[in-house]
């Protein structure tokens, strides 16, 4: 890629939003609205320009020297939205876009859906969404709208590297070698999966997602196929492929109910928890991830734990049955994905917090901390002893494997990764999601309100940052990537604050139009 073409889409980024805070401050009394959205569509976008010119220009300094690296890791800190191929020029990508059929058939479907999207949203915000049917309908049409919408967008052309016959496919997003989908084989039963992992793993080192995770991020995927039927078949066909791609899809949207609860929760408001879920589900990420990467299916487990965590500690009663299945939460994180240890110390302290700030009886406290905790040991405990897996030993292997991909030996490799992971993260929340989100968190400050949500978003990012800054390799790729469930309160926060606006629909319709909008030309037109 040459430095122009690596250089002119972020410095454009950057233009555009010194030209907006100039006109911006000229006329600050016309069109404060659309200039308030303007701005919190340009500035977290600036934020990816500026660590992205910074980075190009020491590439060599960085994780890996970009277009010559044998890993991709030199695109993803931070991601480089850069043409898919670098020797086309505008009038060929136009020219290649204008002349496949699919970019006019799936870009039809998302525009009809994306409009859906504005009705649901109008529906919800002009009246009260009240009575059991009323919101199941609202939730389920949320649901199936966020499917299609998702599975639309993942159908649109995915750059000049897709084959011929494939412009457009769902097939597409298994061409990555490092997707899960390529361990699948490697599981004849669960239980000699789990018996024989440790001989099993180092055999799984071709996709890095499977040997960096615990064998439940391969069985996960493995009984996402049973369910949809793809069990036993060839994993190259391509009607194999399809039917894995749907189970992601509809496992991942789940995600929707999970946020829908959480914003209620929070906010004891309905319309709250639908936007939530609707800016989860619409953001960048999702949009990106949801269709083939594990992420989205981890993120059902992580919200659920936040979700589940939020309520037992803001509860005046013992909820046994939350609490034990957050046990079984935890648990089932454990085996999915290394990172447990961060979800069961944010429900600790959060504990404590509440034990503290309410006077909790010591009994409470101990109830409500040990309860999950003890299920999570017992039922972990039980399945590690059964099957003789030595967990331990595959972490150890799996940390290995990671820092030969990985290196972190400077300071600046250990900032531009700290620093372009988290663009990663909060850009792909969807750029009016994350100003919301932080404009959220100024209006509070200001008014120096520290009340439990509050307090609550600061223990998970307290919680996430420390491996970031000083986790191992292993732990600090993953939390310096970009990790869906992090910005699930965010995102409560984000919705609540856009229906506090003078004009809430303009601005929650404003958030989800630009995650679809910005990530639908990504997808066409950029490499991530």
């Amino acid at each position: 890629m040459s430095i122009i073409a690596g250089f002119a889409i972020p410095s454009l980024m950057v233009i555009s939003w010194l030209l907006f805070e100039v006109v911006r401050f000229i006329r600050t009394r016309k069109n404060k609205q659309t200039n308030k959205i303007l701005g919190w569509i340009l500035r977290p976008w600036s934020a990816w320009a500026i660590v992205n010119l910074i980075y190009q220009l020491n590439p060599g300094k960085g994780l890996d020297v970009m277009d010559t690296a044998p890993t991709f890791t030199s695109w993803i800190f931070p991601i480089f939205l850069a043409p898919w191929n670098r020797g086309e020029s505008i009038e060929d990508i136009f020219t290649r876009l204008a002349t496949t059929p699919t970019v006019y058939i799936w870009g039809v479907a998302v525009v009809l859906l994306t409009v859906l999207m504005v009705m649901l949203i109008k529906s919800t915000l002009s009246g009260n969404i009240v009575g059991f049917k009323k919101l199941s309908l609202v939730l389920l049409g949320a649901y199936l709208l966020v499917i299609a919408l998702q599975l639309s967008i993942a159908s649109l052309p995915n750059g000049p590297f897709d084959s011929e016959d494939r412009k457009g496919s769902l097939l597409s997003c298994w061409k990555a070698h490092s997707t899960m989908l390529y361990s699948v084989p490697f599981v004849k039963t669960k239980g000699h999966f789990l018996r024989h992992f440790k001989e099993i793993q180092p055999r799984l080192r071709f996709t890095i997602h499977a040997l960096s995770h615990p064998p439940g991020g391969v069985l996960s995927m493995y009984y996402i196929g049973r369910i949809v039927g793809a069990g036993g078949m060839n994993i190259r066909l391509d009607s194999t492929r399809i039917r894995y791609t749907l189970g992601m899809t509809f496992f991942a949207a789940l995600n929707i109910f999970i946020l829908f609860w959480m914003g209620k929760s929070m906010f004891g408001n309905n319309k709250a928890g639908v936007i939530a879920a609707l800016l989860w589900s619409t953001a960048p990420a999702m949009m990106a991830y949801s269709n083939f990467s594990q992420d989205g299916l981890y993120a059902v487990f992580f919200n659920l734990s936040l979700l589940l965590t939020w309520r037992i500690g803001m509860s005046n009663k013992n909820r046994y049955t939350e609490m034990v299945i957050l046990g079984l939460t935890f648990a089932t994180i454990i085996f999915m994905n290394y990172s447990w240890g961060l979800v069961t110390t944010i429900f600790a302290t959060f504990m404590i917090y509440r034990a503290i700030s309410t006077k909790w009886r010591l009994s409470d406290l101990a109830i409500r901390g040990i309860v999950p905790l003890a299920v999570m040991t017992v039922v972990a405990g039980a399945i590690l002893l059964h099957y003789k897996m030595d967990y331990f030993a595959f972490y150890e292997v799996s940390s290995c494997y990671v820092k030969k991909w990985y290196q972190y030996d400077t300071i600046y490799q250990k900032v531009i990764s700290w620093a372009g992971g988290q663009v990663e993260i909060w850009l792909f929340m969807g750029a009016v999601s994350c100003s919301a989100f932080f404009s959220s968190i100024y209006a509070r400050k200001k008014e120096k309100k520290w009340n439990p949500q509050l307090i609550f978003l600061t223990i998970i990012l307290t919680v996430y940052a420390l491996p970031v800054l000083f986790g191992p390799t292993c732990l600090r790729l993953e939390t310096s990537r970009c990790w869906l469930w992090v910005t699930s309160v965010p995102a409560c926060f984000a919705a609540y604050h856009l229906l506090t606006q003078k004009r809430p629909r303009l601005f929650a319709t404003a958030a989800i139009l630009f995650s679809i909008g910005s990530y639908s030309l990504i997808r066409l037109f950029l490499d991530v």
